[in-house]
This record gives structure tokens, C-alpha cells and sequence, in this order.
């Protein structure tokens, strides 16, 4: 008996985006990027979550603080869904028109 299980590469490269899995979905659960990121999701729940995408990835079950990292190098719209719960869903658009956007906070001064 043979089979083929398909496997998601391991990705060493530094995530430029983060989405966390929670108990109540993932956050954040739409997110805009452009061809080339690599998006981390990280499990901040106690339960066992992963995320899944029916034809690009599948991150298996991660543990409570489990990582997983994938490449995003095509354009289009990736839903995926949770591994433990499907009503659990995210979307990732993979837009090369999309305008980086870096965030700088700065200190609240007050008197």
C-alpha cells in the first residue's frame, strides 16, 4: 500500500506577517500582502488549532505556542480555515499592487 502525503515546506525565512489563533478565531482574520511575504500564524490558545488551505498548505495540529510559516509568492485570495473548527475562517489577498504600510508608535507625552 502506498501513500502520498503531501507536505508543506519548512519555511526558515523571517515571517514579515503574524496571525494568531485564538478561542475565538483567528486575528487578525483578513490580511492584505504582497507576493513574497511569509505569513507566521502562532496558537495563543491552550486547545490544539492549525491552519489549512485546501491546495497551498496545511499546517497540521500546532500545540499551545506551536508556529507555522508559509510563503506566499502567488497573487489571488487564500481562505483558509481552521483544522480543530471550520466555522473558524481567514482570508489572505496576496496583492502586488498592495501599499506596504510600517507603523511607528511613539511615546504619549503628558503634563
Amino acid at each position: 500500500m502506498a501513500l502520498d502525503i503531501a507536505l508543506t515546506p519548512v519555511v526558515a525565512e523571517t515571517a514579515t506577517h503574524t496571525v494568531y489563533i485564538t478561542a475565538s478565531g483567528f486575528d487578525p482574520a483578513v490580511l492584505t500582502v504582497q507576493p513574497g511575504s511569509v505569513v507566521e500564524w502562532i496558537n495563543l490558545d491552550l486547545d490544539e488549532h492549525g491552519a489549512h488551505h485546501a491546495s497551498a498548505w496545511d499546517s497540521g495540529m500546532l500545540a499551545a505556542g506551536g508556529r507555522f510559516k508559509v510563503r506566499l509568492d502567488t497573487a489571488g485570495a487564500f481562505a483558509y480555515t481552521d483544522v480543530t473548527d471550520l466555522l473558524n475562517q481567514g482570508l489572505i489577498v496576496v496583492d502586488g499592487s498592495a501599499m506596504q504600510i510600517n507603523t511607528i508608535f511613539l511615546p504619549v507625552v503628558t503634563r
